[in-house]
């Protein structure tokens, strides 16, 4: 009787310990099946995520700090001294070379500038605070009078483009969007407007107070901006702000006007007319990486002074949820086949034990120890073919609803555009748009996975208890009596 035969006898004759096997096999297969649909369910999410959210980059100078030729040192008559960026720019020459990248379809500036408020009050904080305290402020050359009316501007030719729009941190609640080539027009904030009473077609007046620059008291440079209120936003995002941040650092407190007037104000004081941020973004996000490197090739760029980075923010947020998934499938995976592993050696460490006299018997008719093993292992291999076509009917119909379960366990009840601010600017970190359902489908390389595994698994630990059987010589285990 040959080896096949040998063993299906055996796994008809043995039907508890069959049956036991069989549910071992199949529970294992099951989960690990179901684990590598969800986690490739997850990652292939997280790649349309991607394609979707990734669609834009940004270029910014890149500051070299320890190039004195880069840099103007001035020493103000308060003794203060301050150092300016004078390296190359991020401006409109470098824009229209990048914008004529194939694939490229618009681009959003941004630039930062204080300007003081003569008419309007702003949202109280740290300043009004000291004003009302009777405090001085610690820099003569910069007076709380001053300091307490002047709000951060963000110029930009785009605003619907604009980094903190884009983000969700705020949006456009009245009115419409700064456009190109739009001259004296302002976005401000539902707070703002109503603590001033501004609605759109309102105007109010900024202007280049020279104590912003410690250039002088009671004076200003250049005319006043009289800027339109063209549109009215509303913050979204947590931005904890409290009395004890600086008023311009106040998200309620800032205003989005044209480029114009912020380039215009730079005029005023002799500053060198450039952008803080450009953000690019292109046709089809899935070329996003082949895009940024044509952008990187331009050789009329000096990309030493440069700096260009993916803006992927809304993509990590929303992704988040996903890559928990994909994280907790593979460790399932590895505590599956770590428990198949500890299951399958225990048992078949006993069946060696209990099949001792069987053995002996088989060795007696001359057949070899290799051929005993390996009858074990086809028998384990029987029953894993049936434990495979179990798994399979019930992953294919279990990964789906399985995997969005997890998808709804991992993702948080609300997802937030998230404020920070560092130095003088303000930034919106995305709001996640995770999905709400993914496809999840088991597809052939799954089962191939789960049966190369599982058959990996099966053969390791036939040989690892059956190392017993193969050490020992047969007169030695024949004359064991079993």
């Amino acid at each position: 009787m040959n080896l096949w035969k040998r063993a299906l006898l055996y796994v008809r004759r043995k039907r508890g310990k069959t049956i036991l096997l069989l549910l071992i096999l199949t529970v294992m297969s099951s989960l690990a099946l179901i684990a590598l649909a969800v986690a490739r369910g997850a990652m292939s999410a997280a790649d349309d995520l991607q394609k979707s959210l990734g669609g834009s980059f940004e270029v910014q100078p890149t500051v070299i700090e320890d190039d004195p030729k880069l840099w103007k040192i001035t020493q103000h008559e308060d003794g203060r001294v301050t150092k300016a960026y004078t390296g190359p720019a991020v401006n409109d020459e470098l824009v229209k070379e990048i914008i004529k990248v194939k694939g490229i379809k618009t681009y959003s500036t941004s630039s930062w500038i204080c300007l003081y408020m003569s008419d309007a009050k702003l949202i109280p904080g740290l300043i009004q605070s000291n004003i009302d305290e009777g405090i001085p402020s610690p820099v003569p050359s910069h007076p709380n009078e001053v300091e307490v009316r002047s709000p951060s501007f963000y110029g930009t030719n785009n605003s619907e483009y604009h980094q903190h729009f884009r983000t969700g941190g705020i949006k456009l609640i009245e009115g419409r969007h700064i456009q190109p080539g739009d001259v004296s027009k302002a976005i401000i904030s539902e707070e703002l407007a109503a603590l001033n009473h501004l609605s759109v077609g309102d105007t109010f007046t900024a202007e280049c107070r020279d104590e912003l620059q410690a250039r002088g008291f009671n004076s200003t440079s250049g005319k006043p901006f009289h800027l339109e209120v063209v549109g009215v936003y509303k913050i979204f995002a947590n931005t904890e702000a409290s009395k004890y941040s600086t008023e311009f650092l106040i998200p309620g407190n800032t205003i989005y006007c044209d480029e114009s007037t912020v380039m215009q104000a730079y005029r005023n004081w002799s500053f060198k007319e450039q952008y803080s941020f450009v953000y690019f973004y292109v046709d089809d996000p899935a070329h996003l990486k082949d895009v940024i490197k044509e952008v990187k090739a331009l050789d009329t760029i000096n990309w030493m002074y440069f700096h260009v980075s993916v803006d992927d923010s809304a993509y990590k947020t929303s992704a988040a949820p996903l890559r928990t998934m994909t994280t907790l499938s593979i460790v399932l995976i590895v505590l599956v086949l770590a428990g198949c592993v500890a299951l399958l050696l225990l048992i078949l460490t006993m069946e060696v034990r209990n099949r001792k006299r069987e053995m002996g018997i088989y060795l007696s008719m001359g057949i070899g120890k290799v051929k005993i093993v390996g009858q074990m292992f086809v028998e384990l291999t029987m029953i894993s073919v049936a434990a495979y076509l179990l798994s399979t009917v019930i992953a294919v119909s279990a990964a789906n609803p399985v995997g969005n379960a997890v998808l709804q366990a991992t993702t948080p009840e609300q997802m937030e555009a998230k404020y920070r601010s560092e130095s003088s600017f303000i930034f919106y970190e995305a709001a996640g748009k995770a999905p709400e359902r993914i496809d999840i489908k088991v597809n052939a390389g799954d089962i191939e996975w789960m049966i190369a595994g599982g058959t990996a698994i099966i053969g390791g630990a036939t040989f690892f208890s059956g190392s017993s059987i193969l050490k020992r010589r047969p007169k030695d285990i024949l004359a064991s009596g079993e």
